[in-house]
């Protein structure tokens, strides 16, 4: 995909609502308000138990 593509797209994604879009230098940043906005409110609540741990599982090798 090339960039004035994406861009276009992202800018259709704007229009709706969807995105933010913020220029810096000659840069556009599309930022997703809702979702850092989430973040930023679960960053306010304590955890009060661990989490499960998971341990991560690796297949090195197709099954056949």
């Amino acid at each position: 995909m090339f960039r004035q593509t994406a861009s276009k797209y992202l800018d259709r994604i704007v229009a709706l609502g969807l995105l933010q879009k913020e220029k810096m230098g000659k840069e556009n940043y599309y930022i997703n308000t809702r979702l850092m906005n989430l973040f930023i409110e679960f960053g306010k609540y304590e955890v009060k138990e661990p989490a499960e741990i998971i341990e991560s599982v690796h297949v090195n090798e197709i099954v056949k």
